[in-house]
């Protein structure tokens, strides 16, 4: 009976001496989850006899470590770096688009900031250019005079603006009275900004598109403008509705086919805010530089996302897999160490 406590007392010992070894260990995190099995194979079921069954016990542990290693090794986990690699180069990338955004920024407010032409440095086909031959005049001032033909505006909309609802204006604006006489007697198109639902529809209503009047104004009725020069042309949504000239339903700036009714050039000049100086109507927008800056938040998220793909990949390659085995040294370490 003796004999018996003495075991149970240097069995319990035995154990908590393997756990303590465990965490020590190298192998620490296999050793703590998996003391259980050791105890299994360590002793035999005749307790009394505490006979160590060195055999199956070693098997058993070579089983598992092999497992481990094929778990570790496996090349399939590396496949998870072409993840921050891909992030990596769209942040890159993004890098360069904010470089050229902000080049293309700097260039179109030096042409804007830049002092008018009058109308005799224009060139006297200036009005008469096509649209690709017009690119190189986009975004600068010009000065020109005339008279606009507000029987013929076009309202471009629904448009929004501080939460209201309104349309865009685009009035054919006819030139008289320049320094270039040669631009006299044409038709160009004007953006004059924005205006309430309530005005275009009380407008529309009382015009008869099938007609269009000739001019008919006076000395008094000329006046000069600043202008800058933009695309006449919109580019159409894809969920945004055909015009309807007839009704004068206009959903998207057709500068071809509106040129074409009112028998303008495709040229179209916006008035710069900073040139009005009393209450405007309509309300003045500036298109000159509406450009969407975003690259710098983009740049941000990728790299973000490469920095979390980067630390995912090291923890998967470092091999942090736990395995239902136990370290054969650990325990072979044990056993010379206590011989009973």
């Amino acid at each position: 009976q003796f004999t018996k406590i003495e075991n149970k007392c240097i069995l319990q010992q035995q154990k908590k001496e393997v756990f303590s070894l465990s965490v020590n260990n190298k192998y620490k995190e296999k050793q703590f989850y998996d003391i259980n099995m050791m105890n299994r194979y360590r002793y035999s079921k005749n307790e009394e006899e505490n006979i160590v069954n060195d055999e199956d016990f070693k098997e058993e542990l070579k089983k598992n470590e092999k497992s481990y290693e094929q778990q570790n090794r496996s090349p399939f986990r590396h496949i998870f770096w072409i993840f921050p690699v891909i992030t990596f180069c769209l942040g890159t990338w993004q890098v360069k688009r904010l470089k050229w955004k902000e080049d293309l920024i700097a260039e179109r407010e030096q042409l804007i900031n830049s002092p008018p032409y009058k109308p005799s440095e224009l060139p006297n086909d200036l009005i008469d250019l096509n649209e690709e031959e017009l690119e190189d005049w986009y975004h600068r001032r010009i000065k020109l005079s005339g008279i606009y033909l507000k029987d013929q505006t076009v309202y471009i909309g629904p448009r929004s603006l501080n939460g209201d609802v309104g349309y865009h204006v685009v009035t054919p604006f006819y030139l008289l009275n320049n320094e270039n006489h040669n631009l006299d007697h044409k038709k160009i198109l004007v953006f004059r900004g924005w205006v309430y639902r309530t005005v275009r529809d009380t407008n529309v209503k009382k015009r008869n598109f099938n007609k269009i009047k000739k001019p008919d104004y006076t000395a008094d009725d000329v006046e000069e403008l600043q202008l800058l020069i933009l695309p006449v042309n919109e580019r159409k949504g894809k969920f945004v509705p055909e015009n309807k000239p007839s009704s004068g339903e206009w959903y998207w700036m057709d500068g071809k086919t509106i040129s074409k009714i009112y028998k303008t050039s495709q040229f179209l000049g916006a008035i710069p805010t900073d040139t009005i100086t009393i209450s405007p109507d309509p309300l003045p927008i500036d298109l000159s530089t509406n450009i969407r800056n975003n690259h710098f938040q983009y740049i941000i998220t990728w790299y973000t996302l490469t920095a979390c793909f980067i630390a995912f990949c090291v923890i998967i390659s470092r091999g942090k897999i736990k395995d239902s085995g136990v370290d054969l040294n650990a325990f072979m370490k044990y056993k010379n160490t206590h011989k009973h």
